[in-house]
């Protein structure tokens, strides 16, 4: 299972392998609770399973402004919350993950959606960003939000289609040798 590389590292048995001890291959699926997201949980939670790898669920609420200065504007700032336990968007990936071979790790934040996205990406260090493609009825924001992932990720991007393909399919395409 050598097919994926990541930054120039092979995996191999959920590790990287790169002249240094082997790290385990961290995966970030971030969730909104819709079909598509769910499938791509699906598709993480079976590339976890697969590679041994630690599966990461991020759900991003709505932000919570913040003001600069007691008359200045209020910005939105990314933000780990305390209760991961609290969302049924999560506690529902964490339940499609788990019966599809992955335990998984949830993590709630705060703030706009791409930049808590990429924070999250960069906090928990992760190797690998699992997203969904839109449905063609679905809003346009959904997908300026995964393509603005896309395009200002420092790490590798996987997007799961939602209709056509299986998302097994998918992973076998991403990890072939």
């Amino acid at each position: 299972m050598s097919g994926l590389v990541i930054d120039g590292s092979a995996v191999h048995d959920g590790h990287l392998q790169a002249g240094g001890p082997p790290s385990r291959l961290r995966i970030l699926n971030p969730v909104s609770g819709s079909r598509a997201s769910l499938r791509a949980t699906v598709a993480a939670a079976h590339m976890a399973s697969e590679l041994h790898s630690e599966l990461i669920v991020v759900h991003v609420a709505a932000p919570a402004a913040v003001r600069v200065f007691r008359l200045g504007p209020s910005i939105a700032r990314a933000r780990l919350l305390d209760d991961p336990y609290s969302s049924v968007v999560l506690l529902g990936a964490r339940r499609v993950a788990w019966s599809n071979g992955a335990p998984a790790r949830i993590v709630l934040m705060d703030g706009d959606t791409v930049p808590a996205i990429l924070t999250a990406a960069e906090e928990f260090d992760v190797d690998l960003l699992v997203l969904w493609t839109s449905e063609s009825r679905a809003p346009a924001i959904l997908a300026r939000t995964r393509w603005q992932i896309e395009r200002r990720s420092p790490r590798p991007v996987m997007t799961v289609p939602v209709c056509g393909r299986h998302p097994a399919s998918a992973i076998r395409t991403a990890i072939a040798p």
